[in-house]
């Protein structure tokens, strides 16, 4: 589903691209909030085409540098061309995996990012340890990321989003993943983050929401999430008919039939968990 040339889903720069510009204010606003200093030395790992690392370079000025790493090849080409049209020079793009990174280079950074980064690895705590070395002294990791559980779709039956919840809590105590991917992840971030030890970690929310008409861009996004539910819906649903039943809300079989993007109640949101980590002092 949306996979990369390195078979990561939800991966592949067209589908990154379109739910940046989705959430492009949202975004700019988190970066703002981040309060990043003109000097910082930034790492960010998993950095695709370089949605993210493109806002936070407009806060680092030539003093400062950001070290941009990804394991797929076209997308560190795609950031590369980027950069060379923007004329960004405060930015390395390195085609690099996190654990090869973190072994070849000596270097240590004001901030670390992983934005929807340690959903995809294998060993998220052990690799936070690691970071956690890579730090100057008051520097910061941040990470953000999301569970699917958390999405709101309304106006549904509440019979079918009572057995859908039920078969995302089935999926979720089953560690079921979408390739590598883990859409339950955000709920396993406290008790991983408490396994650092000597750290003070700050955590906020915030919510993507849509309301009422969609726009195309607007409605592709929600069906493919939506899509997403549908995948767990297929292995771990008790109810033979529910994973019909869901697609149907979202897709029409006729141009005639209604959706859920019809009713004048219709709300979409989404939330994303951020969380903040220092060594203390």
């Amino acid at each position: 589903m949306h996979k990369n040339n390195s078979g990561l889903a939800l991966s592949h720069t067209h589908w990154l691209d379109d739910h940046h510009a989705l959430k492009y204010s949202m975004r700019a606003s988190l970066i703002d909030q981040l309060r990043f200093s003109t000097n910082e030395e930034v790492l960010e790992i998993g950095c695709g085409a370089g949605n993210w690392t493109f806002l936070i370079s407009d806060y680092i000025d030539h003093e400062g540098h950001i070290t941009a790493i990804d394991i797929d090849s076209e997308s560190i080409s795609i950031a590369n061309n980027r950069q060379n049209l923007l004329a960004k020079k405060n930015i390395t793009f390195e085609e690099s995996e996190i654990n090869h990174f973190l072994n070849e280079d000596n270097r240590q950074f004001d901030t670390i990012i992983l934005f929807n980064t340690l959903s995809y690895l294998k060993t998220p705590q052990s690799t936070l340890n690691n970071l956690l070395k890579k730090l100057r002294s008051g520097g910061r990791i941040i990470i953000k990321d999301t569970d699917i559980s958390s999405d709101l779709y309304w106006p549904i039956c509440p019979e079918i989003l009572g057995k859908v919840s039920t078969a995302l809590l089935k999926a979720a105590k089953n560690n079921v993943k979408t390739g590598s991917y883990d859409p339950f992840f955000a709920r396993k971030l406290p008790s991983i983050l408490s396994s650092l030890g000597n750290v003070t970690i700050d955590t906020h929310s915030q919510a993507f929401t849509l309301i009422g008409s969609t726009t195309r861009e607007e409605k592709y996004y929600i069906q493919q999430n939506a899509s997403l539910v549908a995948n767990i819906l297929k292995t771990n649903a008790s109810d033979n008919n529910l994973l019909a039943n869901w697609k149907k809300i979202f897709f029409p079989s006729r141009i005639t039939e209604k959706t859920i993007f019809d009713s004048i109640d219709f709300i979409y949101s989404m939330t994303e968990f951020i969380f903040e980590i220092k060594n203390k002092k």
